[in-house]
């Protein structure tokens, strides 16, 4: 848990963090389901791209995210 307390400060993204104790709980929250074990998907909340690679024990073990910000034109720049 002090990871994803960690992570979160340093990603300065507003997570809903009275929901979520875990990153893998955030992600859970954000496709509406627990993922299968070996199971590898990509998901998007707000200006975040999550690319989930491994998944053991129903918890995300890996994860690619991708942190964007909008412009003007409501384009999304990768940071």
């Amino acid at each position: 848990m002090r990871i994803w307390k960690m992570w979160r400060k340093a990603i300065k993204h507003d997570f809903p963090v009275e929901e979520y104790d875990t990153f893998s709980g955030y992600v859970c929250g954000v496709i509406g389901r627990v993922p299968d074990d070996g199971e590898s998907f990509a998901c998007e909340d707000g200006n975040l791209s999550i690319h989930v690679k491994s998944v053991q024990r129903h918890m995300v073990e890996e994860a690619v995210v991708e942190l964007y910000r909008e412009t003007i034109d409501n384009e999304r720049l990768q940071m």
